[in-house]
């Protein structure tokens, strides 16, 4: 299966090879084409010249049949010219009178049949074939005619010829394009591995890396600025938001492992029950144990030697045998009672330890007289000779199976116990997944809702000033032509109006965007008028330049510039560049605003800490929001002279951010005809920086302040909000010991944040000029 480097190296060679193909074929064509208008001219001119010769002679008086030797001249026109098949003279009934092959000559040609119905005054041009089959082009050209009629001079040559050339043609263009193909795949080979297969490649590998291990500490290694890099910068975001998720919802895990543990107490108070009851189970084995020992077993002496047993004790009572019957049971007798599947490894251990042991506890069922199995615990003795060789073996057989079924009775009890404890414990972790994704779930929600309404408004923000830059440079060559054309035509004012208006043009160009300050429709009118009495014939259109030059109507020079159609077009089209040049400034500063404010907003990392001005991150987080803002409410700015250093992350704009969106949604639920207020007041106190956002909104009421940080908590209507956004800023501070309340204020609501000051000094934010603070405040 193909890669994405051999996909693209593929396509593009088969679009190679077919353009290679495409070229030569109509190289190849027009070649053909051209080679034969060539070669018929040539042979035109050469049959031309025959005819000359020929004409040449009959002017003596000769008529064609009484000339001799004219075969010659035919013969040294093929001799200089190799690719011509033959030159003749010929009738128009196709009898040759010279041919370059006197063997033809006085014979008639079917291949020169056509020469009947060609025109005697004309040349002509004919494809004919011989009688082998193989083609000829004939370039006929009339001489006078004689008492036999029409007179020709033909020239031939093969087409193949033409052929020839077209197909050695094709073939070089072909061998070109192969090597051209083959340097241009080496080169694509290389680019596509340098800028695609390497970078497509670090991201997989990270991906597989971060799924395989649950690393979410992995980021892409991608220094590019093309689509990969952007693609690389996103992943990295997004690893990151998740990494924030993942500690945001462990905070909130600890709460349920409370209540978990609450449970797991419950859970082993009821195993200590269920432990106290086996306890008690075990202390009425041991005493059923001693009672059995003293009344309910078979005692017996077992001669290794002669392998007879001796049989004493309650042996009715447990093999059912009376003791007669019983009596005659040996050692092998004894191994048949025992059961088949028990029968090996008690022999076997009972061979061991008459080896090696001094005691022996052999379990086993043992067969009764019924055909029924009791579970026996054979407990005996060995002695030995002082050569340590076995002799005897004093033992005792006790029927255990009430213990054993005791002992299943109680491990009954054990498995259903397990399974209860397992069955409950996976209900909690199935509980616990449960409220971890669902509170995952919230928590993305609420920040994809947040993301997609800045990225929403950032887009429009940027889009307004882009679309103005495009429509400055859309009129811009327009005015630039009228302009060319006006400057081309100055040449018709005076001369003392020429040099007015050199000394002119510098200050109209600095005048900026003064006109807009003349508003007063009553000053235009009067400026028409006075234009109008001093005979300008288009006032209006004289005033509206006047007014964007900075001009009046008292200057007489301006007057006279303006009343001549140069002067008018020159200035009209010059201001309306300058008008364009202030627009498209404008716009760059709010875009380079915008572009500045979404670095700085962006600018994040898990565990990355670094000096912050609150000033300057308020101020961008205004320019991120301020679509959302501008149709809502005023900004007012109390900021503290000079820089306000916190060190914090880049996330401390998600802070401003939910806050600010609050407000914002606080002062729409008012529902009032007139805009709201934000204040946003920054200072010092007790080395600590202070924000307050005051908004004009409703107050909280006193039952509903004690929640407003609570998760999940919201007063908003179902689809309007999660109640996240202030937890999540609660979580955000806590992580740089800054904390954030809320108090009910005159005519509105203030939530204060606190955060440590930096102990070391941040650099002054750089102002920005006025122009692109208007811009960034838009419409606010």
């Amino acid at each position: 299966m193909l890669g994405v480097r051999g996909k693209i190296l593929g396509t593009s060679v088969f679009a190679v090879v077919i353009g290679i193909a495409a070229a030569a074929f109509l190289t190849g064509k027009m070649f053909e084409a051209e080679y034969t208008k060539s070669l018929r001219s040539e042979v035109s001119v050469i049959a031309r010249n025959l005819r000359t010769q020929l004409d040449r002679i009959r002017s003596l008086g000769l008529d064609v049949d009484e000339i001799r030797g004219f075969e010659q001249q035919c013969q040294d026109l093929i001799l200089e010219h190799p690719n011509l098949a033959y030159a003749l003279v010929t009738h128009g009934d196709g009898t040759v009178l010279f041919h370059n092959d006197p063997a033809k000559q006085g014979k008639v040609l079917r291949q020169l049949s056509w020469l009947a119905s060609a025109p005697g005054e004309q040349e002509s041009i004919h494809l004919s074939k011989d009688e082998q089959g193989e083609e000829f082009c004939d370039v006929a050209v009339p001489s006078q005619p004689d008492d036999h009629g029409n007179v020709f001079i033909v020239v031939g040559f093969p087409s193949r010829l033409i052929t020839d050339k077209v197909r050695e043609l094709i073939i070089k263009s072909v061998l070109f394009g192969g090597v051209s193909l083959v340097l241009a795949a080496v080169l694509l080979l290389v680019t596509i591995s340098a800028s695609v297969t390497q970078p497509l490649a670090k991201l997989v590998g990270t991906i597989r890396e971060i799924r395989s291990s649950g690393n979410l500490s992995q980021h892409v290694d991608v220094a590019s600025k093309d689509e990969f890099g952007a693609l690389a910068t996103s992943f990295n975001e997004m690893v990151t938001s998740l990494r924030k998720a993942r500690d945001e919802l462990e905070d909130r895990v600890a709460e349920r492992t409370e209540e978990l543990s609450k449970a797991n107490q419950e859970l082993r108070q009821e195993i200590a029950e269920r432990t106290r009851a086996e306890q008690a189970l075990r202390e009425s084995e041991e005493r059923f144990r001693i009672i059995v020992e003293r009344t309910g077993q078979v005692v017996y002496d077992y001669d290794i030697a002669t392998g007879r047993i001796q049989w004493a004790g309650a042996i009715q009572e447990v093999t059912g045998y009376s003791p007669e019957e019983f009596a005659q049971v040996d050692i092998k007798g004894w191994e048949a009672f025992i059961h088949p599947e028990d029968r090996p490894g008690a022999m076997q251990s009972l061979e061991q330890g008459l080896r090696h042991g001094g005691n022996l506890l052999l379990p086993y069922r043992f067969r009764r007289k019924d055909g029924g199995y009791l579970h026996m615990e054979d407990s005996a003795v060995i002695l030995r000779t002082s050569q340590g060789e076995a002799v005897r073996l004093l033992g005792t057989m006790k029927d255990i199976t009430l213990r054993k079924m005791a002992e299943d009775e109680l491990k009954h009890s054990h498995e259903l116990l397990e399974q209860r404890v397992q069955e409950r414990t996976l209900e909690l972790v199935r509980a616990n997944e449960q409220i971890r994704q669902a509170q995952t779930d919230l928590v993305q929600a609420e920040k994809m809702s947040m993301l997609g309404q800045l990225v929403a408004g950032v887009a429009h923000e940027i889009n307004t000033p882009t679309g103005a830059i495009m429509n400055v440079a859309t009129d811009a060559a327009g005015h630039l032509r009228e302009l060319a054309a006006a400057a081309g035509n100055l040449s018709r004012l005076d001369k003392e109006v020429r040099r007015w208006l050199v000394e002119q043009v510098p200050e109209i160009l600095a005048h900026g965007a003064a006109y807009a300050e003349v508003t007063d429709r009553q000053v235009r009118r009067q400026l028409e008028a006075d234009l109008q009495r001093q005979g300008i014939t288009d006032p209006r259109r004289v005033a509206e330049v006047l007014i964007d030059c900075g001009l009046t109507s008292s200057d007489a020079r301006a007057v006279q510039c303006l009343s001549q159609e140069a002067g008018l077009t020159f200035l009209e089209h010059l201001v309306a560049l300058r008008a364009g040049s202030e627009i498209t400034r404008i716009s760059v500063q709010k875009i380079a605003k915008i572009v500045k404010a979404l670095r700085y907003y962006s600018r994040s990392g898990e565990g990355e800490l670094f000096d912050i001005n609150v000033n300057e991150s308020l101020d961008n987080t205004l320019v991120i929001l301020q679509n959302r803002i501008k149709h809502v409410t005023n900004i007012e700015r109390c900021y503290a002279e000079g820089p306000v250093p916190v060190r914090c992350g880049g996330d401390i704009s998600q802070v401003w951010t939910n806050i600010l969106c609050n407000a914002c949604d606080a002062i729409e639920e008012i529902d009032s005809k007139n805009r709201g207020q934000i204040r946003i007041t920054t200072s010092r106190r007790d080395q600590q920086a202070v924000v307050e956002v005051f908004n004009t909104g409703q107050p909280i009421p006193p039952d509903t302040m004690p929640r407003i940080f609570d998760p999940f908590f919201t007063t908003k209507p179902i689809g309007k909000g999660t109640g996240l956004g202030l937890s999540i800023c609660t979580g955000i501070l806590r992580k740089y010991q800054g904390t954030i309340t809320a108090r009910n204020d005159t005519d509105g609501v203030t939530l204060e944040v606190t955060l440590p000051l930096s102990q070391t000094e941040t650099p002054h934010a750089e102002n920005p000029s006025p122009d692109a603070e208007a811009v960034a405040q838009g419409t606010s």
